[in-house]
């Protein structure tokens, strides 16, 4: 079983310890929900897995397996339109676009949005929606997902949630949405000064178990 491995990683800003020897392990078929206070490093781990941000210290391996990476905010040019941002992240530009219209994501007659629309002026939720589906349609085996459910309804949250569970692959994904969080995690990730402890269990059950701690 393929899987993506972070051990001992360390990672700081200016002076302020964010990571301080997390380990992690993401395997195919498992989806695991990382938690934790604002401020606490999530975010900056997923860009470690993804090998969008360079560790400090520490030892990452597994990542030629691919990780796509959706980002909390929208990584594409304002200037560019909806079909140039695809195109350079996918390779099967037309089926992006067909399950991008699947998400609720207006084209418009004849695609016209898709061609002639900058993606500045787009909405925080079609913005969203371009953002994830370059992520699924990436085509990798693992996908990171920071805080997903930003900007976008009910609909496409279920949209979003029926996808992801027909995944295969590895799942680890950031959010504070406890429907999300319930429908999908197998496995809790607290991360808590700077390390991680892991539940294996559903979101509910980690809760109980910490009240019971409590």
């Amino acid at each position: 079983m393929r899987s993506i491995t972070a051990k001992g990683i360390r990672k700081s800003f200016g002076g302020r310890v964010v990571l301080s020897g997390v380990n992690l392990t993401l395997s195919e078929g498992r989806v695991l929900a990382l938690i934790g206070e604002n401020g606490s490093g999530k975010s900056t781990l997923l860009k470690i897995i993804t090998g969008n941000l360079e560790a400090d210290d520490g030892e990452l391996f597994g990542l030629e397996n691919g990780c796509a990476y959706i980002a909390q905010d929208f990584s594409g040019n304002d200037d560019e339109t909806p079909h140039q941002f695809l195109a350079r992240r996918v390779t099967k530009v037309h089926s992006a676009i067909t399950l991008l219209e699947k998400s609720g994501f207006e084209t418009g007659e004849n695609q016209k949005i898709l061609h002639k629309v900058r993606c500045g002026d787009l909405s925080g939720g079609e913005k969203k929606k371009l953002e994830i589906v370059a992520g699924l349609a990436a085509g990798r085996l693992f996908i990171a997902l920071d805080e997903p459910e930003n900007h976008l309804d009910y609909q496409t949250i279920d949209w979003l949630v029926g996808n992801l569970s027909r995944f295969r692959g590895g799942i680890v994904f950031v959010s504070h949405d406890q429907y999300f969080i319930d429908m999908l995690a197998d496995t809790i990730l607290e991360l808590d000064d700077g390390a991680i402890t892991v539940y294996s269990m559903k979101y509910d059950d980690y809760l109980a178990e910490k009240e019971r701690q409590i």
